[in-house]
């Protein structure tokens, strides 16, 4: 998780759940705006409806006693969505990247660019990693 420390009222976040669409949860998250900052946590107002969110600044899950609502800024979550996709480009050709190795997503996005690159021969030395 981000750290939010930096986060003021006013600045728009997203928010998400770890069940996602089952509770109805849009595919980008809930849009919400952080609403107060205080000391340890920032209230955030998302989704028709709900009541007014806490969540924590140093992790940014929710202050609710069960944390499976989460917040993320705009561009985190662009960053995990470049990241993702990049993963799955080189999972298609068969390359598995284990999320310990820490990768950014510019470095995901170029791994993937030089193996769509290599000639169909050579792709095919990575399909030994498949189903593992």
């Amino acid at each position: 998780m981000q750290n939010l420390e930096h986060l003021k009222a006013g600045e728009e976040v997203l928010v998400f759940d770890v069940n996602g669409s089952g509770v109805g949860q849009p595919p980008d998250g809930w849009p919400g705006t952080v609403t107060k900052v205080g000391a340890e946590n920032i209230t955030v107002n998302y989704g028709r409806g709900r009541r007014p969110t806490q969540f924590k600044r140093r992790t940014g899950r929710a202050e609710d006693g069960m944390g499976q609502r989460y917040v993320l800024t705009a561009d985190v979550y662009e960053q995990g969505k470049r990241w993702s996709d990049a993963e799955r480009e080189l999972r298609k050709h068969g390359v598995l990247i284990n999320r310990r190795d820490r990768f950014t997503p510019e470095q995901m996005e170029k791994l993937a660019q030089l193996v769509r690159e290599l000639p169909q021969e050579d792709q095919a030395a990575f399909q030994f990693l498949e189903g593992l």
